[in-house]
């Protein structure tokens, strides 16, 4: 098919999934289906059309990353354009269909009454602590890269250290979610939520090099907004997210930076190596910094050169994995001592092919499409609506607090479109646990969302 055929395919599905959001922000009620929806356009369809009107995607800095171009690569495009409308489709449809309400707590008793209880502030701390104690233990905070750091963490800890960095995610999760429930519950102003959560992502994003916890707390204040229809501070917010939006797009290289010299817990040597990332990336952009650049900044549009590189070769070089890069999650406990051939997740073995197998640390992103493929191959597009389904399921079935379970759902439609679902498998189960924990206030449990 022709790349300007393909061009045509990817104008219809933007319609598709604009209608399809349309639909969930008049019906204002949080859902997986529409965290996914937002995903899709965020994270693929947004650096898909810049790739299409560009024609073609710079590899990263590093050169891990391979260019790709929109004609010469036009038939893993239109493979491509094939899943993301077809899934579009499926879920524009499914609208037509009655929605059914989250249900109501039945106050019956429940094996996790006997867990200890925590309340929202409680897991804002332990996030605190948490991201200190990581930051020592990793050796982030020694200097070097945060990459790195983490990669020897996991080389050297083994399986403690992945249950280390899924309790940490899990705390960081549960905490954003039941604060969205108190602010939805009105027990907490939205000023005091952006001040909390502003000092909370600048916090991780020091301390871990990534920007996934502060991409789903954007996600989380829109959702937030668009239910209870406040208009205008969602105008508002658009705004700021213009010059943050740039220092995201910077931000790539300036993590880089930010730890070389390391912390020597001065705010001086912090504020030196930050200083030089920042113009590092300065320097690399410069005037080049135009609306392009922006948009692939601000939707880690790298992902899209990695998703066409894994439908043209991961087949081919690595093999279908048959499932069983969706079904790692549930062995993830297992030690590799035990179970050396214990499957990898989807990111680390693409790092490992354009790594040339040189490196077990480095993982790299593909979107839901690319895991659906390297698992599935064509049948991807028929997977992919089943397993999102038993994950809500799943979740609408164990969370118990039902404004927590509808904002956990929204948020982990979101976030599965980035993030490996072996991966997300672990953290699902771990945010589960902290949710079933926390008590928003015990006469609120059963609560459902209030209209406004």
């Amino acid at each position: 098919m022709s790349g300007f055929a393909n061009l045509l395919i990817l104008m219809v599905i933007w319609v598709i999934y604009l209608l399809s959001a349309w639909v969930y922000i008049r019906r204002r009620q949080f859902s997986m289906t529409m965290g996914v929806n937002l995903g899709i356009i965020h994270m693929v369809l947004i650096p898909f059309t810049v790739f299409a009107f560009a024609g073609e995607l710079a590899g990263d800095p590093g050169g891990l990353i391979p260019s790709v171009s929109w004609d010469v690569q036009r038939g893993s495009v239109t493979k491509i354009l094939g899943m993301i409308g077809m899934y579009g489709l499926w879920d524009l449809v499914s609208q037509c269909f009655p929605q059914h309400p989250p249900t109501l707590s039945d106050g019956k008793p429940s094996v996790w009454d006997a867990l200890p209880s925590l309340r929202p502030m409680q897991l804002m701390i332990g996030f605190v602590v948490l991201a200190i104690m990581l930051f020592i233990i990793t050796g982030v905070a020694s200097g070097g890269h945060w990459a790195d750091a983490k990669a020897e963490f996991l080389l050297g800890w083994g399986t403690p250290a992945v249950l280390i960095l899924n309790i940490f995610a899990a705390v960081r999760l549960a905490m954003l979610i039941s604060f969205a429930a108190m602010y939805m519950h009105d027990r907490i102003t939205l000023k005091r939520f952006l001040i909390l959560f502003g000092l909370c992502c600048a916090l991780d994003l020091y301390t871990t090099g990534n920007r996934i916890f502060t991409l789903q707390v954007l996600i989380v204040i829109a959702g937030m907004l668009v239910v209870r229809e406040r208009w205008f501070q969602f105008g508002m917010l658009a705004l700021a997210a213009l010059p943050f939006g740039i220092l995201m797009t910077m931000f790539p290289l300036i993590r880089v930076y930010m730890h070389s010299v390391g912390t020597s817990w001065g705010l001086s040597s912090a504020t030196a190596a930050l200083s030089e990332g920042y113009m590092e990336a300065k320097d690399y952009y410069g005037p080049s910094l135009g609306i392009p650049e922006f948009l692939m900044g601000v939707s880690e549009g790298i992902n899209v050169n990695v998703l066409i590189v894994v439908v043209e070769e991961f087949h081919q070089m690595v093999g279908m994995l048959m499932g069983m890069g969706i079904l790692r999650g549930f062995f993830f406990w297992i030690p590799r001592s035990i179970w050396p051939n214990k499957p990898q997740t989807l990111s680390v073995l693409i790092g490992q092919y354009l790594m040339g197998g040189g490196s077990r640390g480095v993982s790299m992103g593909a979107t839901i499409f690319g895991e659906f493929w390297a698992n599935f191959g064509f049948l991807g597009f028929a997977a992919m609506p089943v397993v999102l389904y038993a994950i809500n399921f799943a979740l609408s079935k164990i969370i118990r607090d039902t404004t927590m379970r509808v904002i956990a759902v929204f948020v982990f439609g979101y976030t599965v479109v980035r993030m490996p679902i072996s991966d997300f498998t672990v953290l699902f189960l771990f945010v589960v646990v902290f949710l079933n924990m926390t008590r928003l206030r015990n006469k609120s449990e059963g609560r459902s969302l209030p209209a406004q």
